[in-house]
Order: C-alpha cells, then sequence, then structure tokens
C-alpha cells in the first residue's frame, strides 16, 4: 500500500510538473481557432422547430406523424400555439419567461447557461480570458435581474459555463452576488496567466457585497450557487488559491459589521464546489462566510493547504475528496501544511457603535458544524488541524502519513484544539508517518470545565489508529496534552491502536468519561496511560474492557486517580474486582484459635503480584470458624489464607470466597 502510494504521488507530480510547465508565462503553446458551437440537441433536424420546412411548433407536430418527437431550442423566439392529436413528445428547451414575449430586448438571449465563449473567451492557452469569462459573470448578475422576476422564479439558470481548453486569466474571476460557473465536463483547466495582476488572490470568487441593499431582498436568488467541472492549476509565480468564498462585510474597517450584527446574516447561503481538481498551488478552496454549503468529489494534490474552514462558516459540509501531497513547492508562504484546517477569522471589524460612527477589531464566532466525511487526507505535515469549531465530525476518512510533510517535524495527523466544542471522530484511519509523534494530538483546555458547554463532548469511537515506523515509546495513538484543566464527557471506545509506544495518553485531567473496549498490539508501554496529578483528575471516569496481547500495561497510572477501573487485561496486567475460591482446611478440635492453612485460587493467573484481598469469607464448615488472616501472596493464581476456630468443636472445611481487586 505505500509504495503504491508513493509511486502514484510521484506520478502525479510529473504529471503536474509538465502541465506547469506548458503554461508557464514564456511557453508558446500551439494555436487553437475557436470552433463555432452549433445548434443544442442532436435530433433528427426533420423534428427541429425552426429548422428547414419546419417554421413553427404546430408544423413540427404535423411532420412527426404518430411517432416521434419535437424538439423546440432555447433560442426559437415563436410565441405560438398547437395542437397534437397523437401525444407525440415535445421537448421545450426554452428558458422561463414571465411576460410570454415572443422577443428578448436589451439582454442576451436567455440559455441553459451563459457561454463564456459567446463573450470571447477562447481558452486556447495564450489569451488572456479574463475580460470575456468576466463579462459572462456580470451578464449573469444584470441580465437575471440579481434578481427574481416572479419570487422564487428567475429569468435565466445564471450559470457562466467556460469552454473545453486552458484558460488563462490576469485577474480573478468574481461572482457578485449570484450567479455561478461550470467547465465543460472536464476538459476545462483554469490557469493564472504570465500578466496576473493581483498578487495572493483567488481564481475564482463566491462574493457578496458590502452594501447589502444588492442582496439582501434576494436572499432567495442567492441560494444554491455552485462552482463546477472545473480543473484549476496555479504557479509558483503568486500564491494562488483555487476558490474562495466570502463575504466583503467586515473584511475591513471601511467595511464593518453593523453594531451588534447577527453575523449568519452575512453568510452566503448554499453554495456547492463539485468536481474540480485543484494542483500545484497554495490552497484548494478557502470558504470564509458560508451557509449550508457543500465541497464534494474534489481532488486536491500539490498545495500547502487543502480545503479552509473559515471563521463565519455554518454547516460546511466536504465529503468523498481526496486531498494528498502537501507541498511548498508552489508558494512562498510557510507554517505546517495542511489537508482540512478550521479556525476563527480575527482580521473582521464591527462598528462600535449604533450611529457606525467609529469601527472596532473584534474576534467573530468559531465556525458551526464542518463535517469531513469518506475522504482520503495524506502526506501532510498535518492532515487535519482543527482550532476552532463548534460541532464537529470526522467520519469515514483515511487521515494517512500525518507528519510526513515538508516540515518533517513531530506534527500529528489530526489535532484537536481547545476550541473545538462537540467533536464526533468515528471510523476513520489516523496513521502518523513517523515514530516519535502523536496519531491524534488533543490540546489542553484553557480554564475549568463546566457544563454550559466548553470542553464537553468528545468521542473518539471506533478508528483505526497507528504508526507507520517501528513502535517507540514517543509514538502516540491519542495524546491529551499537558495542562491543568480537564475535559468532560470523553468517550474513548472499541478503537484499534498499533505499533505505537502508547495507545491514549492522559496529561490533562477528564473527568465524567469512558475509557472502553480498546485493543492494542505491538505496543512498546501502555495502551491506556494516566498522567495528570490530582486528587480527583480522573473522577467519575471509566476505564474497562481494555485488551492487548502485548507484555505491557493495559492500564498504567503515573499520577491521578479518581477513575474507576473494572476489567481490563494485558500479559502482564489483570484489573478489575474478582473473586477467588477455595476448599477450607480441616482445624484439629479442641481450642478456640485452632487454625489451619488453606489455598484460594484466583479466577485466572494475574500478569503479577500487584493485586489486593479486600475480605474473605467461608461457608460450609463444621462448627464456627471464620478467616482469621491474609498471608502475603506467593504467586499469580493463588493465595493462602488462615481458617480459624471459634468454638472448642469446630473442625472447619467449608468453602472460601474472597474479594480480590488488581490493579
Amino acid at each position: 500500500m505505500k509504495s503504491f502510494r508513493v509511486a502514484l504521488i510521484a506520478l502525479l507530480a510529473l504529471v503536474a510538473q509538465a502541465i506547469a510547465q506548458n503554461v508557464s508565462p514564456n511557453a508558446t503553446p500551439p494555436q487553437v481557432a475557436p470552433q463555432a458551437s452549433g445548434p443544442e440537441g442532436t435530433e433528427n433536424a426533420d423534428t427541429i422547430v425552426g429548422s428547414g420546412s419546419l417554421p413553427n411548433i404546430q408544423s413540427a407536430v404535423t411532420a412527426v406523424g404518430t411517432s416521434g418527437s419535437v424538439l423546440i431550442r432555447p433560442g426559437y423566439p415563436g410565441n405560438d400555439t398547437w395542437t397534437n392529436p397523437h401525444n407525440v413528445r415535445i421537448i421545450d428547451r426554452r428558458p422561463f419567461n414571465p411576460s410570454n414575449s415572443p422577443t428578448y430586448s436589451n439582454q442576451p438571449m436567455p440559455s441553459t447557461t451563459i457561454k463564456a465563449a459567446e463573450y470571447g473567451a477562447l481558452c486556447n492557452g495564450s489569451n488572456d480570458d479574463w475580460p470575456a469569462i468576466q463579462a459572462a459573470a456580470n451578464a449573469a448578475t444584470t441580465v437575471s435581474g440579481g434578481v427574481e422576476v416572479v419570487p422564487p422564479l428567475v429569468m435565466g439558470n445564471a450559470t457562466v459555463e467556460l469552454p473545453q481548453g486552458r484558460c488563462n486569466i490576469s485577474q480573478p474571476i468574481v461572482l457578485m452576488n449570484y450567479g455561478s460557473i461550470e467547465g465543460s465536463g472536464n476538459g476545462t483547466w483554469l490557469t493564472p496567466a504570465g500578466t496576473w495582476s493581483k498578487g495572493d488572490d483567488a481564481l475564482i470568487q463566491i462574493v457578496q457585497s458590502y452594501d447589502r441593499a444588492l442582496y439582501k431582498n434576494q436572499r432567495t436568488s442567492g441560494i444554491n450557487r455552485f462552482v463546477k467541472n472545473i480543473n484549476f492549476l496555479g504557479w509558483r509565480a503568486h500564491n494562488i488559491t483555487g476558490i474562495k468564498v466570502y463575504n466583503q462585510t467586515g473584511t475591513s474597517k471601511t467595511m464593518p459589521y453593523p453594531y451588534q450584527a447577527q453575523l449568519a446574516e452575512f453568510q452566503i447561503p448554499g453554495v456547492t464546489v463539485e468536481g474540480n481538481a485543484f494542483y500545484s498551488m497554495d490552497t484548494a478552496i478557502d470558504m470564509e462566510d458560508c451557509g449550508e454549503c457543500h465541497i464534494l468529489n474534489n481532488q486536491i494534490f500539490f498545495v500547502r493547504v487543502g480545503i479552509i474552514d473559515g471563521g463565519n462558516n455554518f454547516s460546511l459540509y466536504t465529503d468523498n475528496n481526496a486531498i494528498q501531497a502537501g507541498t511548498y513547492n508552489y508558494t512562498t508562504l510557510r507554517g505546517a501544511t495542511m489537508g482540512v484546517t478550521s479556525y476563527s477569522e480575527g482580521n473582521r471589524w464591527m462598528c462600535a457603535t449604533a450611529a457606525c460612527t467609529s469601527a472596532a477589531q473584534t474576534a467573530i464566532a468559531s465556525p458551526q458544524g464542518f463535517i469531513v466525511s469518506h475522504s482520503i487526507i495524506t502526506t501532510f505535515d498535518i492532515d487535519a488541524n482543527i482550532v476552532n469549531c463548534q460541532g464537529l465530525g470526522l467520519i469515514g476518512n483515511g487521515f494517512d502519513y500525518g507528519g510526513s510533510g515538508p516540515q518533517n517535524v513531530a506534527n500529528p495527523a489530526v489535532f484537536i484544539g481547545h476550541g473545538v466544542i462537540w467533536a464526533q471522530i468515528a471510523y476513520n484511519l489516523i496513521a502518523n508517518g513517523r515514530g516519535d509523534s502523536p496519531a491524534l494530538e488533543l490540546g489542553a483546555p484553557t480554564s475549568a470545565a463546566t457544563d454550559s458547554p466548553y470542553y464537553n463532548g468528545l468521542w473518539i469511537e471506533s478508528n483505526f489508529i497507528q504508526g507507520y515506523q517501528s513502535a517507540s515509546p514517543q509514538g502516540f495513538g491519542v495524546l491529551f496534552d499537558k495542562g491543568t484543566f480537564a475535559r468532560r464527557n470523553v468517550w474513548i471506545q472499541n478503537n484499534q491502536f498499533s505499533q505505537l509506544g502508547y495507545g491514549v495518553v492522559f496529561s490533562h485531567p477528564v473527568t465524567y468519561s469512558i475509557v472502553r473496549g480498546n485493543y492494542g498490539y505491538s505496543l512498546t508501554y501502555a495502551l491506556i496511560d494516566f498522567n495528570a496529578a490530582g486528587s480527583a483528575s480522573f473522577q467519575s471516569t471509566v476505564v474497562a474492557d481494555n485488551t492487548t496481547p502485548d507484555r505491557v500495561d493495559a492500564v498504567h497510572d503515573n499520577s491521578g486517580s479518581g477513575y474507576i477501573a473494572d476489567y481490563n487485561q494485558s500479559a502482564t496486567q489483570l484489573t478489575g474486582t474478582f473473586t477467588a475460591t477455595g476448599s477450607g482446611c480441616s482445624i484439629s478440635p479442641g481450642a478456640v484459635g485452632n487454625s489451619c492453612l488453606a489455598t484460594v485460587v484466583n479466577p485466572i493467573p494475574f500478569g503479577n503480584l500487584a493485586y489486593k484481598v479486600t475480605g474473605c469469607a467461608v461457608t460450609g464448615a463444621t462448627g464456627a470458624v471464620v478467616i482469621s488472616t491474609v498471608s502475603s501472596a506467593t504467586a499469580t493464581g493463588q493465595f493462602p489464607v488462615s481458617e480459624t476456630a471459634m468454638s472448642t468443636t469446630a473442625t472447619g472445611g467449608g468453602t472460601i470466597a474472597c474479594t480480590v481487586v488488581h490493579d
């Protein structure tokens, strides 16, 4: 698996390099003449309204007789009526026309998409296609009115379609307040031209303007925007982002949020980024002010950052993406390469007074509702870096070879910061490429836990967590960073740990929690390790049913107390409370205090002598007898006790049962 992945990444690197060389501003690609587009539809010409001897709809219906179909193309201007006596199929591709007018004036003819080629885009690899594509994007806004004609029905599709080929652009394509953009199948490439003039910027920007009057009363017209089926390619001259979605409001002191604004009102609703490919750039997708948005079925290779979940997002759902091979090769920026990251945007501004005569910088709300599912994210310094988020789900992913990016330092594959609230991490592969760093690292809380709601709710369930290097004491499956304050409601359940020094290490307190049903193998030190001092640092935390075949502790206690250990087992340790039994011995009658030595057998041999007998009782003996003493254990499987007569006629025997606690 490893060799195949390395070979695949190497092959993609060669392809990206070849493509990047081909679009170099110094290269001279072959000139490609623009191709005239043919009529929409390839049906039999005899059934197309307006062609040949079929001037209107009725003539086409009559011509097909009792079978066949009639096609009404988008550009047919007629306002005619007809009868259909044989009920043949009529395919009407004209756009919705609220006035039912036979003509359109002062605007391009609405069509299934607004063709950038009709505005002059050549996409031949050498022409600057930005003016033509931007003109088409502007038409999407102005033609469609911005703009609902009869709410919620819009005049046209307002989707800009790029032609096949390599579209070089000198500036970002900006879709302001309205409109979508798509490529032609998978044959459209978008790359910055040699004359790119916008520095570190995004190739496509979905933007809401600062002037709310342009969109606040047309919220539904801005819903369900998308960027689809485009191949994005950056190059080293600039720190390029592929797609950026944001609201201008709050981004500068001159465009602040209104006084005490509800920031949810400034989220762009329902943007979908789907079916795109991103190669050789700084950042693939930057979502900063998006509400109920989706990132689906994209490929992202050779970037510093794959996906950014920004500060004012709500319910960003990402699924079935391939994000691989973090690199600095196509950016001048540094810091850890990251597959996905979520954090608050700090540089936002809000009016300090109701009159809005001044603006103050203020931290905005953290992202809420971030789901990463069914994706492969591999070979970054940090595959997932989640610093701030309320409502996080990492479900069914492959976070693979974390810590293997260009930094070459002991980064975790997945990092969850102290500002993450209500997180579920389940059904993932989380694997670190280094033997001296954690696969999953949890930042320490910075204040005391309360029930409203900070640091509560972290569920790590049913994951495969491992290292790829030989196990060492520095390799951690799950590491809770060193700290004073506790997390609450932590579930670490049904995970498998392998090729690590430790399975789970608690270096900050965890209370009111569950650690259950985990399994580890190829561990060098311990499966579960408690290492946070305090008389109640692990108060009301249950540790049970954790097992390993290795000769290490299933549960190791460096410091801290308060947890409740039930059954946990390794080759050298068994924890929990058990009942040991044995047959009573024969006492010589005649005096009170006569005794004999009996042997009590543990239910299974313990891994060591670190067990305590907390009480014994005898039943079925002859006469009044008690267990008077329990001798020090000399074997893992049994221990001696004294059976003592309480009357002159007692002769002992019976059955002895003792409660044994092993830790």
